[in-house]
Parts: C-alpha cells; sequence; structure tokens
C-alpha cells in the first residue's frame, strides 16, 4: 500500500483561507492523502528559512513524502510548478530559488515541470501532480527539466578555522531561541573539549562561555545547545533569550576557542 504523505510550508500564514483552498484541492483529488502542516509561519518572501525548514524536517517523514512549498511565489495561475526527486523525498512548488537552496552543492535525482493546455489554477496543477505522482504516471502533465533557478543566498554558508566558527542566526524559533546555520556536529567536532566564547554582531553585551547537550533548568547564563534540527542554538532555559538580546536573523555569530 502506497503512503500518500503531504507536507506543507508557506509564508501564507493561518488567517487567511489559502492553506485551506489547497488542502481542499489535494482532498479533492486524492482522497486518502494525508496532509501535515510543517509551518506557515515562515517570514514573508525569506526562501533560506524556507529552505531551513524543509531541510531539517523531511529527513523526519517517511521517504517518497511530498513536500509542498510556497514560499515568495505568486502562486498565479499561470506558473507551472516544479517537482524535484531528492534523496527519496518529493519537492513540490514554485521555483523561487527555494530548491536549489535545498539542494546547495548536491544535485537533484529528476526535476519535472507541469505541462499541459489545459488550464487550470495553481491549486489544482499542485495537487494534480501530486495525484500523478502517487499514482506512478507524473510523465503524463509534467516534462523533464535539468535546471532550477538559482538565487544568491549565503544562509547554510559558515567558515570553519581551527580555532573558531562564523555562522549566523538563522531562525527564531516560538520560544525565541536563536537557531544559528552552524550543524551540531561541527562544533562539537571542533570544539574538542576546548573552553570557548560566543560573540554576536548586534549584541555586544551577550557573552556565551557554557554549552549544555539539553535544556538545563539548572543554569542561570545563557547558553549553546545542539538542538533537534541539527544546528547549534542560542538558549535560556524559560526565557526569551532572542527577544531579551534584542537578537535577529542574519546577525553574525562567532565563536572562538581556545
Amino acid at each position: 500500500m502506497i503512503m500518500k504523505n503531504v507536507t506543507l510550508i508557506s509564508d501564507w500564514k493561518l488567517r487567511d483561507p489559502y492553506i485551506s483552498i489547497l488542502k481542499g484541492v489535494l482532498i479533492s483529488h486524492i482522497p486518502d492523502v494525508q496532509i501535515f502542516d510543517i509551518s506557515h509561519a515562515i517570514e514573508k518572501f525569506n526562501i533560506g528559512q524556507a529552505a531551513f525548514i524543509a531541510k531539517a524536517s523531511f529527513p523526519h517523514f517517511p521517504e517518497k513524502t511530498v513536500h509542498i512549498i510556497d514560499v515568495a511565489g505568486k502562486s498565479s495561475d499561470s506558473v507551472n510548478p516544479i517537482l524535484l526527486s531528492y534523496q527519496n523525498h518529493w519537492f513540490l512548488g514554485e521555483d523561487t530559488g527555494v530548491f536549489q537552496t535545498i539542494l546547495g552543492d548536491s544535485e537533484a535525482d529528476a526535476i519535472y515541470q507541469f505541462d499541459s493546455i489545459e488550464k487550470m489554477s495553481w491549486y489544482q496543477k499542485i495537487a494534480l501532480m501530486t495525484q500523478a505522482l502517487f499514482e506512478n504516471r507524473i510523465e503524463s502533465c509534467t516534462v523533464p527539466i535539468t535546471q532550477l533557478h538559482r538565487i544568491l543566498d549565503d544562509q547554510f554558508y559558515y567558515i570553519k578555522k581551527e580555532k573558531s566558527i562564523q555562522g549566523k542566526i538563522i531562525y527564531i524559533d516560538s520560544f525565541f531561541n536563536a537557531v544559528t546555520n552552524i550543524p551540531n556536529e561541527v562544533f562539537i567536532e571542533t570544539m574538542q573539549g576546548r573552553e570557548f566564547s560566543v560573540s554576536i554582531s548586534g549584541s555586544e553585551r551577550l557573552r556565551i562561555t557554557k554549552m549544555h547537550p539539553f535544556y538545563n533548568p539548572n543554569e542561570k547564563d545563557i547558553y549553546l545547545f545542539p538542538n533537534k534540527l541539527g544546528y547549534i542554538e542560542i538558549t535560556y532555559y524559560k526565557g526569551p533569550i532572542a527577544a531579551l538580546g534584542d537578537l535577529k536573523i542574519n546577525e553574525t555569530v562567532e565563536i572562538n576557542f581556545t
């Protein structure tokens, strides 16, 4: 039995009807589809943030899941969506640059674009492609392509040296923890038991010298935490550190080891 799982990531928020309309069209085409909302709180037009959320979340879903992403798009009936295969998952939506940002230096296994002479809405195109994919007939409504739109987005790039790592704040979660683009394994490998200090470009008064492998209720200082998304997080137990420290997305985070 084929698992018909679909996830949604968008900058649509929840006050408008667009998400429900998309879900309704998907269910009309695929009655047994399972739809999971990953996030609709992406900052408007923030492609890097959408790519970060997608990269951090998609590996936790079963293979062959379809991940629909609509951020910074037109959602216009004139737009023909893109579908690509990557690491046994499918990614679907408008080619705003988000897919190439997810891929980074990797390559997609296959890329398709919607193709039909029949006029239909953007929602219908998304649903039709999803349905065709689950029914193993994706070629019936698409054509293969080789190129994706690429944008200049350095949110995933960090600089690692022998005694330092320089990254940036890429995401602030609903608890006001500041998530960096520094992978957990890179920090732990570079630290090697050494002491460290952290400075943040937009907050000179914050100095961080501690790391805990869990949210520590006994810690009185701000500390680093290797979070479940796979990236180093700046946190303070039950404290909205991003708000208190006035931390902002894209501020530089520099970790120096001694």
